[in-house]
């Protein structure tokens, strides 16, 4: 039975245990100490979320400035690679966006699988066939999304390497962005951008998934780039100096992750990657529960197979050049975290309601972001007022992305292999 898998035997009694001990302690400092015991521990959580809330204050001043473009020097080739499985409804706008970009000098190569269950080689080679800059390939090697993009770039010819997901709709400037700071400096060895949901209009769950994910994605690596310098990229907006690549070796064809996990080798070569909130992609939201479980579920289990293949090289050397790698040490301690302060947040509300109002104005200036962010989205076309109001509740429900972390934690210890579920594309 599914039920009884270790993975899912685990997670059960542990996140039960870590809810029931959030909620005791909450109920215990709501209930049983003394007054003065009570005070001191309130006292010093008013003082922890005052420091949030200013460090949180202080970091949407700054996210909210796209950073200044340095100037562009020549016109390299850029060779954009779109892997396709399953993408009849949203290959063709993904093409016809790039192409309409202000940036000329370019060539788009479609990755395709085969078989696939619909029609996606075909409008590949349609594609192909209308436009003289435009390929269309069947993947020979690893059926999996590095596996393509290794294919795609042994079949390219540009000194830059785009990756773009099939489901994005890049805006104009996006690919001259990433040329401008790729030819900047020669330590830049990957830059991508900001993402933002394009069909949030599908319903409550598209509206909650797609905010969340609008901002959330953006203030997280913009955080990882302000304490280090540098941050995991996202690899649905990516571009890549092509020597750098080729000194690494390309994508980790094995990984779930191979974005983030070719920035941790990117970084330990000693390049850097850049954050340029001013390229813009829009990509598509899952619409369901079980989506969005599962996508989330997969990008958090990614962290742990980071830390799985690169803690022996931190033990054994004393050391790592590269942000990234702590901060993946941070967030996964964070998945339980998060479960035992839900459970706690929620024993506050119910018995101790002051308890709870000290605990919530860390969120206040996250609300911010998140509504800004949304506001943005408005001019775009990609958001509208319930979004607006949705969005500022936002910073509650990335609680619920402690489950999914501690569910991929517990996949990763028990060996549960990984199943790549693709996220159903309604525009």
């Amino acid at each position: 039975m599914e039920l009884l898998k270790p993975d899912r035997i685990g997670f059960l009694i542990s996140t039960l245990l870590l809810l029931l001990f959030g909620f005791h302690l909450g109920e215990i400092i709501s209930r049983s100490l003394t007054y003065g015991v009570r005070d001191l521990l309130l006292f010093s959580e008013f003082f922890l979320s005052l420091l949030s809330t200013s460090i949180f204050s202080f970091l949407s001043l700054k996210f909210l400035k796209v950073p200044k473009l340095p100037e562009r020097k020549g016109e390299p080739k850029v060779s954009i690679i779109i892997p396709a499985y399953n993408e009849e409804r949203v290959l063709k706008s993904c093409v016809e966006s790039i192409l309409k970009s202000e940036y000329e000098n370019k060539e788009v190569i479609i990755v395709y699988e085969d078989p696939c269950e619909d029609k996606t080689p075909e409008i590949a080679k349609e594609l192909a066939k209308n436009y003289e800059n435009v390929k269309a390939l069947r993947n020979e090697f690893q059926k999996s999304k590095g596996g393509a993009l290794n294919f795609g770039i042994l079949n390219s010819s540009g000194e830059i390497i785009g990756v773009i997901d099939a489901d994005h709709v890049i805006s104009s400037d996006a690919i001259s962005r990433a040329v401008a700071w790729l030819t900047f400096d020669n330590r830049i060895g990957a830059v991508d951008g900001s993402a933002t949901i394009r069909n949030r209009g599908k319903g409550i769950l598209s509206r909650i998934y797609g905010n969340e994910f609008s901002a959330g994605l953006d203030i997280s690596r913009f955080i990882e780039e302000l304490l280090g310098g540098s941050h995991l990229t996202y690899g649905g907006n990516l571009f890549l100096r092509r020597d750098v690549l080729e000194e690494i070796g390309g994508f980790d064809s094995e990984s779930l992750g191979e974005d983030k996990e070719i920035a941790l080798r990117i970084l330990q070569k000693g390049y850097t990657t850049i954050l340029d909130l001013g390229m813009i992609s829009m990509e598509l939201s899952p619409v369901n529960l079980e989506d969005w479980w599962n996508q989330r579920k997969r990008w958090d289990r990614t962290r742990f197979q980071l830390i799985r293949k690169y803690y022996p090289l931190l033990r054994k050397k004393r050391r790592f050049k590269s942000v990234g790698f702590p901060i993946l040490l941070i967030q996964a301690i964070a998945y339980p975290l998060g479960i035992i302060y839900t459970a706690h947040l929620f024993a506050s509300i119910l018995f101790f309601p002051l308890q709870a109002l000290i605990l919530l104005p860390p969120f206040v200036p996250l609300s911010m972001m998140y509504v800004l962010r949304a506001l943005r989205d408005e001019r775009l076309g990609c958001a509208d007022w319930k979004d607006i109001i949705i969005s500022a509740f936002i910073p509650l429900h990335i609680l619920t992305r402690s489950f999914t972390g501690f569910k991929a934690f517990w996949e990763e210890i028990t060996c549960t292999k990984p199943a790549w579920r693709k996220v159903a594309r309604v525009e």
